[in-house]
């Protein structure tokens, strides 16, 4: 019990916190740094002022939508707190980790699909791609595989599972909620190119080659978030996994750690604060519409 006053506790103040920068997220200058960083980063143009208006209204919109994401997650890990799962010595890779990457799965979304970088006017020039893009045009081939390298882990986990399971299962509990996150990870990886065909057909508004480039780079981060939230939950998968076929029990350090340096290697290959575009997303390859 006192276990779960403390976590209570740690969740309330989180929530607590995340409210405070979702309000701090209204202002009208929030996301005014990170399009900073990002321009740093992509090293595209900041300017003139209305091109760095648009920029900084997107950012602004996607650090709310994280805010209430996050106080989502808190929410619903206080909910299960009073289950018989809040028990657990791995609630927080059970509940937390897994709320918070879907929370923000949906941000990502939301803010991708509904949200135009860009408004021409009507009698303003267009420009646009000459051929469809494809996740390739935005993502290397060593970032696209990472995904499915991880994927193929947690199948062949499952299948440490189900070897296991027929055998019998000491851990009952701990078998199901590897089980469970494994089907929710290899889920994600089935709908992982919907998510990205979603993305890459939504419209593209812009006026010239600069406008174009800043609304591929932050289609690029789109695909990079989602790829990063299913490669984390193949990870959290195996690491559960791992705690089942072992039988770590209450010893929940093999299984935190093997999440906590899967995060930081997953941070290096779909870094969050802006890919350098590639060389054919530059302000070039476009044609006025």
């Amino acid at each position: 019990m006192n276990d779960r006053l403390v976590l209570a506790a740690l969740v309330g103040a989180m929530c607590v916190a995340l409210v405070v920068v979702v309000v701090w997220a209204y202002r009208p200058t929030s996301g005014y740094r990170r399009a900073v960083r990002w321009a740093e980063r992509t090293g595209l143009p900041f300017e003139p002022s209305s091109l760095r208006r648009s920029i900084v209204a997107r950012f602004r919109l996607t650090e709310i939508a994280e805010g209430w994401a996050g106080i989502a997650t808190g929410a619903v890990s206080l909910a299960f707190l009073a289950t018989p799962v809040g028990a657990s010595p791995l609630y927080v890779l059970i509940v937390v980790l897994p709320t918070f990457l879907v929370s923000r799965l949906i941000a990502t979304c939301v803010v991708s699909l509904r949200e135009r970088l860009f408004h021409p006017a009507p009698d303003a020039p267009r420009v646009a791609r000459i051929r469809t893009m494809r996740t390739s045009d935005y993502l290397g081939p060593v970032r696209r595989a990472v995904t499915w390298i991880l994927a193929a882990a947690a199948g062949g986990f499952v299948v440490a599972l189900v070897v296991v399971g027929s055998s019998g299962v000491r851990n009952t509990a701990a078998w199901i909620s590897a089980a469970a996150a494994l089907t929710c990870a290899l889920s994600a990886c089935a709908v992982l190119p919907l998510l990205e065909r979603a993305v890459l057909r939504t419209p593209q508004p812009a006026s010239d080659t600069v406008e174009l480039a800043w609304d591929d780079a932050l289609r690029a981060d789109a695909l990079v978030n989602i790829r990063l939230s299913v490669a984390v939950a193949c990870v959290l998968g195996i690491a559960l996994a791992v705690s089942a076929l072992w039988d770590v029990g209450a010893d929940k350090f093999l299984p935190s750690q093997i999440v906590i340096w899967g995060q930081l290697a997953l941070q290096i290959a779909f870094p969050p604060n802006g890919l350098a575009l590639r060389p054919a997303l530059r302000p070039q390859a476009a044609v006025t519409a």
